[in-house]
């Protein structure tokens, strides 16, 4: 079963807007779309929050911005949403 994804987010720079462990596609401000894990946490100190804009103004990564991202729907997600589209209109009594 191919990996489902949901649609595009904008994000709006504030920090850690996902649990940790959330898988990912991400695309920052200079165009890069990588997939990634959230990692619920802040920074450690040699590390870029490219998810906190202010973090990277601060760093000088202007372009490492996420300026948008897309959560992969869990496996279960995906089956109990075809389930739901395959019920009948009307159920019997």
């Amino acid at each position: 079963m191919a990996e489902e994804w949901g649609p595009w987010i904008t994000h709006n720079g504030m920090p850690h807007p996902l649990p940790g462990g959330t898988l990912v596609i991400v695309q920052h401000l200079d165009g890069l779309v990588t997939e990634a894990v959230t990692k619920g946490r802040p920074p450690l100190p040699d590390e870029v929050d490219c998810w906190d804009w202010s973090d990277c103004e601060a760093k000088r990564c202007r372009e490492a911005k996420i300026i948008r991202y897309r959560i992969r729907r869990p496996r279960g997600l995906t089956i109990l949403q075809d389930l739901i589209e395959q019920l009948p209109e009307t159920v019997e009594a």
